[in-house]
């Protein structure tokens, strides 16, 4: 007998929390997947096999972490990884299955976060594992076969797949070879079968390839403001991978890696608080309200939980702070009592070591502000304040102790070219990354007390954000809103910060990322050189 859908939610309100601290794709993948088909009453081993082998180009042959044959593709990663790359591993499968075995949906995972996609009906939607009760009837197909219209392999794939065949022989003919050959075939292959199942829209342009060192001395770039405007014709001797003119460089192919430590001098930037609390210690407003009801000696400890939603949109919720409270006050509070109990017992559950040990001190959780994730439509990621007794979030970046000409610097032009080309995206929406963005930024060549001449600029944006008390981030910071004040203090703001970098002022944002690329390559020279192994001397 199939299962009430009040019952499965209850059955994924479980598993969210019975697996909220999962993280490791190769270990815990297919427990993972038992559970999760469990939800739905359903076997997985009944439909579906794990490491399902499949052909990929170059004679190659992966490994398809779930597969439900014409109906589920399913690609797991650790917990943090980019799932654009997983949604680019999983298209690569595509030309290893035959018609009648591509599968109508794809699921994408980290453990902790979830992208699902009909591609029949180019639908997705994406959500966290808490999330997941509101959203499990979207996996309603688990419950019953999938209707199937069986046809003969289309003769357009047939073509296509040849033509990347040729291309393939002859691009190996050529010189090219290896992994390099055939990571690039893949990613061509990603961006016809995105664009065709609708996953994606993708406008791929291959002009002309050559190995390096027999490139032509000219090379013609073809830039585009919209996918739709005309392009901008740029004629180079040397380009970038990241498609900006190189000829200013020593490495011309040089590429800026992810760094655990900060290379510019700036201060540390730090994740917010993951309370790791199985959600006792978080509450909503009418949480709040009808805890304080049965428990209001507890207010004093009930602090302002500011992720990046409500940084960015408004909104309140509130989290307990226990690490200060003393043992004789808290045997005064039962119900919080109870909170502590239940997360000790949230967390001896967890399948994680470090979790585990977490719960010998209940009332302790991690607290170390930039968003995490930011729309891609702005012009500048909001940046702003957070002052005591407000905890940020794990989905906040946090400065401690920042000065006036730092949040100048972050919120300038010149680090959101940084960040638009050199930094990574969730979906097409800028994903902050500390290491590859933050730690290696490159800072303007002036001395240090020239950086504070950025402060009148920096308070003039703050106090064009005050006259509009009422109004989000969200608000002030989208493109077609934005107040003009606002913009117009944004934009002196830039040129001070432009005038800290050189004196001629930069014509665009292209300009500004192959100046600082050159900064960057600069700012690594020393470091290569302190990384270099040093020979023994012989000993005679």
């Amino acid at each position: 007998m199939r299962l009430s859908w009040n019952e499965i939610r209850a059955r994924a309100a479980a598993f969210a929390q019975e697996w909220a601290d999962a993280g490791y794709e190769k270990g815990q993948t297919q427990l993972f997947y038992r559970d999760f088909f469990d939800i739905f009453g359903m076997p997985v081993r009944r439909v579906a096999t794990f490491e399902e082998p499949v052909r990929l180009l170059g004679d190659r042959r992966g490994f398809i972490d779930l597969f439900w044959k014409g109906v589920l593709l399913v690609e797991q990663k650790s917990e943090g990884r980019d799932l654009t790359q997983a949604r680019e591993q999983a298209l690569s499968y595509f030309p290893g299955i035959s018609d009648v075995d591509l599968p109508r949906y794809l699921l994408l995972s980290d453990f902790q976060t979830f992208e699902l996609y009909d591609l029949d009906e180019d639908e997705s939607a994406a959500f966290t594992l808490a999330e997941l009760p509101q959203h499990v009837e979207k996996f309603g197909f688990i419950l019953g076969v999938q209707r199937r219209s069986f046809r003969d392999q289309d003769p357009v794939n047939i073509k296509a797949s040849e033509r990347v065949g040729q291309l393939h022989d002859a691009l190996e003919e050529s010189g090219y070879t290896g992994h390099d050959l055939e990571q690039f075939l893949v990613r061509i292959v990603f961006c016809f079968f995105a664009d065709a199942r609708g996953m994606a829209h993708v406008h791929v342009i291959i002009i002309g390839l050559s190995k390096r060192g027999a490139a032509a001395r000219e090379k013609w770039l073809f830039s585009y403001e919209t996918v739709t405007s005309e392009p901008h014709e740029s004629h180079h001797t040397v380009l970038s991978p990241y498609l900006f003119d190189a000829s200013g460089l020593t490495d011309p192919q040089i590429v800026v890696k992810e760094e655990s430590r900060q290379i510019n001098g700036l201060p540390k930037l730090i994740i917010g608080s993951k309370p790791i609390d199985g959600g006792h210690y978080i509450f909503k407003p009418d949480e709040r309200a009808v805890f304080l009801q049965e428990e209001p000696e507890a207010e004093p400890y009930l602090r302002p939980y500011v992720g990046s939603r409500e940084f960015l949109q408004g909104g309140e919720r509130w989290i307990l702070r226990l690490a200060e409270v003393a043992p004789q006050v808290l045997r005064t509070l039962p119900k919080v009592r109870e909170r502590i109990a239940a997360v000790r017992a949230y967390r001896l559950a967890s399948k994680s070591k470090p979790t585990q040990a977490l719960a010998e001190t209940p009332t302790l959780y991690h607290v170390n502000v930039v968003p995490e994730v930011s729309s891609e439509r702005r012009d500048y990621i909001p940046i702003g304040w957070l002052e005591p007794p407000v905890i940020p979030s794990n989905k906040i970046r946090v400065l401690p102790n920042a000065t006036l000409w730092q949040f100048g610097l972050l919120t300038s032009a010149m680090h959101m070219a940084w960040v638009r080309n050199i930094g990574r995206r969730l979906k097409s929406d800028f994903s902050y990354g500390i290491g590859i963005i933050y730690n290696t930024f490159p800072m303007p060549p002036v001395p240090a007390e020239r950086l504070q001449r950025l402060e009148p600029y920096a308070d003039a944006v703050l106090a064009a954000r005050a006259a509009y008390p009422d109004a989000t981030l969200a608000d002030l910071y989208d493109p077609d809103l934005m107040p003009v004040g606002l913009r117009r203090a944004h934009r002196d703001l830039d040129r001070a910060v432009d005038r800290l970098y050189r004196r001629s002022p930069f014509s665009s944002d292209r300009e500004r990322v192959e100046h600082l690329l050159g900064l960057y390559e600069k700012m690594m020279v020393p470091l290569a050189a302190n990384t270099r192994p040093q020979r023994r001397r012989r000993r005679r």
